[in-house]
């Protein structure tokens, strides 16, 4: 299955967009981990932001629960965001 990913990065308590940098080479890289077996994929991002977005393209071997880890730069700093997706 492959599906996109996006992700806005907002300045803490406002709805401002942060100004994202390169890390890498990219706006971001994102690395999912799938539950019990630690499945692991490493996804690059479109190369340049859409409104501010990041945008992957994410393709997982199977369904299940994974757990994602987004990585970005902001002021010079990588911060990293986790999320859970589920998938049937």
């Amino acid at each position: 299955m492959t599906a996109p990913v996006q992700f806005q990065v907002n300045r803490a308590g406002t709805a401002e967009s942060a100004q994202l940098e390169r890390y890498l080479g990219a706006y971001g890289h994102l690395v999912v981990v799938r539950e019990g077996d630690l499945g692991y994929v490493h996804v690059h991002p479109e190369p340049e932001l859409v409104d501010g977005t990041v945008k992957f393209w994410l393709t997982v071997p199977s369904s299940g629960r994974y757990r994602a880890f987004f990585d970005f730069p902001v002021g010079g700093k990588v911060h990293t965001a986790e999320y859970t997706i589920n998938l049937p």
